[in-house]
């Protein structure tokens, strides 16, 4: 799991999901090229132990990640380079797919590596009609599987003894 919102819970994973967190291997980075590095220093020391493990990628979320430069006190400037998370995106993208390439069972052609990257979206508001944009950049539109894409439609309420209670969208 590389957590780049730095908000994984183990309890909430173990309790609530009933997950084992002891077997999740965690990077708590923001930053895009720390955390790729980070990943795929750990799939190829997993691959190393038992190269028939398989492994699920999860990057949660690409919105919430950053570039180097934005990532260091004299990023303030960032904004003048248009395109530069959107291409770092794409590299660590890349990477993730040329992981998935190395560890490939060369003879029976089959995957042992899976990714599953979540992506924020907002609405561009303005002049002409209102536009879901992509954080990153586009690149991750073209290189997926599959997009699920949620959206708020309504709060949902409950009454319990008089009182109106807000328990979910």
């Amino acid at each position: 799991l590389w957590d780049s919102e730095k908000k994984f819970d183990s309890r909430r994973f173990d309790d609530k999901i009933m997950g084992s967190s002891e077997n999740l291997l965690v990077v708590n980075t923001s930053n895009i090229i720390q955390g790729i590095n980070a990943v795929a220093n750990l799939v190829n020391a997993a691959k190393e132990q038992n190269p028939e493990v398989k492994i699920l990628v999860v990057w949660d979320s690409v919105g919430a990640s950053v570039n180097s430069t934005e990532d260091n006190d004299d990023g303030e400037y960032f904004s003048k380079y248009l395109g530069v998370t959107a291409n770092v995106v794409a590299y660590s993208v890349r990477k993730l797919n040329k992981l998935s390439n190395k560890h490939q069972n060369k003879e029976t052609g089959q995957d042992s590596i899976a990714s599953l990257i979540i992506n924020q979206t907002y609405s561009s508001i303005g002049i002409g009609p209102s536009v879901q944009i992509e954080k990153g950049g586009n690149e991750l539109t073209y290189l997926r599987s599959l997009i699920l894409q949620l959206s708020s439609k309504k709060d949902l309420f409950k009454i319990k003894g008089g009182t109106k209670y807000k328990y979910g969208i």
